[in-house]
């Protein structure tokens, strides 16, 4: 008898076999030796055999009543969505490795690949399919339904439901977790209980039964597929986007759904995409991307969309590639804490990259530079670089002398860089090998960093002399700088350089001797003084010597001088005054104390000493 109409089954499945190039097709016409016209489930078994979906073994037999496992389940399945050889191949390229770990023979590697790429199973199943000694574990009724339903698109609509009304007696032997797939495929007449109502979860399947269920769910396919504007809303990250290798109008994508699921479906020509609602292409879309699909019931997609997303991040160039346009970055994880993550990137093609401050290429960047880039929608937008290695032109700023030698430059470019000066660095000033000790600050310079660290350095000297009055003096970690006042009261401030020539008054000195009052003629390289003459004949008066007494209402001290032997008192106006310590800070006149050391310089009116500077040389302890 024939039966038109709705299909419904008892499900079951049975044990095909291997899959293997010996199986064949059943010769349809007479159909198999083993099922004989009145068995119940011949229009079933003769309706797959005819479509290919479900072979037989050789002698035209079927084996109607011989179980069947789960992995022989999920390649029938897969053939109901027909992928093409193309996506086969990829598919098989791509899980290759899990396939293998999960002991898969060959002869079952391309379809299970494609039950993947398809969503049918999950890589976290695969372990279920086969033994370590190839034994095939047989396939229950519960795990059926699972597979029908991520094949036939449902598996979204049936974990949206949050009730369950199960038309089976035996309702309580159904695990939770299974609950939504029986109760989907049950409401869409896909399955349903034996004779007696039950549903018997924990049951294996026939050959037979499982040609009913391929049957049904084929024609379901078929009926739901070609309905025009049906769609399903997915929600899931991209975990993949494959070319097909053989149709170059299709794209094969992956996705991890909510339940973190892999769910695989096709991109055509006819697939709209969008970012923040404007129309994009597929070009736009990468790994790692929250993605809202629209789907047929066929994994067409009719539609995907995002909401952009930056992201900045800090670190080091791990690797570039120019041939694919990416760049890998390894980065800290948090700024508390010193492990770090590599991250590959697509550089957008428009991408804004800036290197040492100037425009640059992809390709001018290198590995361990220091990098900070700005990512939108998983593709970096702004690159900015730090070269290990690079070029600098500027001048010396400061010459620190610790453990190892830094150098403070001012770029040209107006930035400041600090670099240590590496060991045996290449050194010439004036276009003559030096060392360290013959730069100076304010030295024009070109330097190469590498690694961090300075290798060579070219100095030119700025030369220049001036002279005046000294005005000032400060004791500081780079040394001693002077300020000296010339005839047009301008005031100018140098470091003396550690082995400057001083001489006062024709005779050899230090700089120690160098002293607040002193005329002096400098010459300067940069801006350290490398000689000094000066001469004891002030342009201007000046005292050393203790403070005996201090008339606060009119600022005036009076200091006793001892010079050459002789005692001389002198009355010292600070009103107005400049009063500094040795260090260069600014002192109170309310700060000074009788017996304070200090030193004068100012205009002696016949009267008194009317002070310009006055520096506190130590203080009465």
């Amino acid at each position: 008898m024939k039966i038109r109409g709705k299909k419904f089954i008892s499900l079951g499945l049975a044990t095909m076999i291997t899959m293997s190039t010996c199986s064949v097709f059943a010769n349809t016409a007479n159909g198999f030796k083993d099922v004989p016209s009145n068995h119940w489930a011949k229009q079933y078994i003769d309706s797959v055999s005819k479509e290919g979906l479900f072979t037989g073994y050789e002698n035209n037999i079927f084996k109607p009543e011989e179980s069947i496992s789960r992995s022989q389940v999920i390649i029938l399945l897969t053939r109901l969505v027909k992928p093409d050889q193309g996506e086969v191949n990829q598919a098989k390229i791509k899980y290759e490795s899990a396939l293998t770990k999960a002991f898969v023979p060959e002869w079952a590697k391309a379809e299970i690949a494609s039950a993947l790429s398809r969503g049918i199973i999950q890589e976290s199943e695969l372990s279920t399919l086969f033994n370590k000694d190839g034994s095939q574990p047989k396939a229950i009724r519960s795990e059926v339904c699972k597979y029908l339903t991520r094949v036939l698109g449902l598996e979204n609509e049936a974990k949206s439901k949050t009730t369950f009304n199960l038309p089976f007696k035996d309702s309580e032997k159904i695990k939770k977790d299974d609950m939504p797939y029986i109760s989907i495929m049950s409401e869409k007449k896909i399955i349903n209980g034996d004779s007696n109502g039950n549903f018997n979860p924990n049951n294996s399947l026939t050959r037979s039964e499982m040609a009913k269920v391929l049957s049904v769910a084929n024609d379901y396919r078929k009926g739901n597929t070609t309905t025009p504007g049906v769609t399903t809303q997915v929600k899931g990250t991209i975990y993949s986007i494959i070319n097909n290798a053989t149709n170059s109008n299709e794209m094969y994508l992956t996705i991890r759904d909510t339940n973190y699921n892999l769910v695989g479906y096709t991109i055509n020509t006819n697939t709209k995409f969008y970012i923040d609602n404007k129309t994009t292409s597929i070009n736009d879309f990468a790994k790692d991307m929250e993605v809202t699909l629209e789907v047929t019931q066929d994994k067409k997609v009719v539609s995907m969309k995002t909401d952009s997303i930056t992201e900045d991040y800090e670190g080091t160039v791990y690797g570039v590639s120019t041939s694919d346009n990416t760049m890998t970055v390894e980065y800290k994880i948090s700024k508390n804490s010193d492990k770090t993550e590599r991250k590959t990137f697509k550089v957008d093609s428009n991408a804004k990259i800036k290197i040492d401050g100037k425009t640059g290429y992809l390709k001018n960047i290198s590995k361990g530079d220091s990098v900070e880039i700005t990512v939108v929608n998983t593709k970096i937008t702004d690159i900015d670089v730090d070269s290990k290695n690079k070029e600098i032109e500027g001048v010396i700023k400061e010459i620190e002398y610790k453990k190892e030698t830094i150098l403070t430059i001012k770029g040209d470019d107006k930035e400041t860089y600090k670099y240590p000066v590496k060991n045996k660095a290449t050194i010439k000033r004036n276009r003559k090998t030096a060392s360290i000790d013959d730069l100076r600050r304010g030295d024009e310079v070109e330097i190469t960093v590498e690694d961090d660290e300075i290798t060579e350095i070219y100095a030119e000297s700025v030369d220049k002399d001036d002279k005046g009055t000294i005005t000032g003096m400060k004791y500081t970690s780079s040394g001693v700088q002077i300020t000296i006042s010339n005839n047009d009261d301008d005031e100018s401030s140098y470091y003396i350089s550690k082995g400057a020539r001083v001489s006062i008054d024709g005779e050899r000195k230090s700089t120690s001797d160098i002293k607040l009052g002193q005329y002096v003629e400098l010459e300067i390289e940069g801006e350290e003084v490398v000689s000094v003459k000066a001469s004891e004949v002030s342009v201007n008066d000046s005292v050393t010597g203790i403070i005996e007494y201090i008339n606060k209402n009119a600022e005036v001290v009076t200091v006793l001088s001892i010079d050459s032997g002789n005692k001389k008192e002198v009355q010292v106006s600070l009103y107005d005054a400049n009063i500094i310590d040795s260090k260069g800070n600014t002192v109170r006149f309310s700060s000074l104390k009788e017996g304070d050391t200090v030193t004068v310089v100012g205009n002696h009116d016949g009267r008194i000493l009317n002070a310009a500077t006055a520096i506190v040389l130590s203080y009465k302890k």
